[in-house]
């Protein structure tokens, strides 16, 4: 996977640290903060308040930074594409292996 991913706001299919195992076990990198290293913010429901807008510092930083801000179900997607990825080239191994 090769990329390193923040997250903010609350998942609806993991909580935030099955999702950073996830990334972790797929190759990828789990920062706290969005930095210059960060490829993808991934952005979970924002409560919204009287007092809160419900963009989170960590969105603001993002679009400074020029971070890809993409939603849990495109998150799902890439780490399906992974794990495809991950199975064709198992398979090709076990037919090189069972030649």
């Amino acid at each position: 996977m090769n990329e390193v991913f923040v997250f903010t706001g609350t998942l609806d299919c993991f909580t935030r640290k099955q999702a950073q195992q996830l990334v972790i076990v797929l190759g990828g990198r789990v920062q706290q903060l969005v930095t210059k290293e960060t490829t993808y913010l991934v952005a979970g429901k924002q409560p919204v308040t009287l007092f809160n807008s419900g963009e989170s510092l960590k969105r603001k930083q993002a679009l400074e930074k020029q971070v890809e801000i993409i939603s849990e179900e495109m998150f799902l997607c890439l780490c399906i594409e992974q794990l495809t990825k991950y199975q064709k080239i198992e398979s090709e191994r076990n037919f090189i292996r069972d030649k």
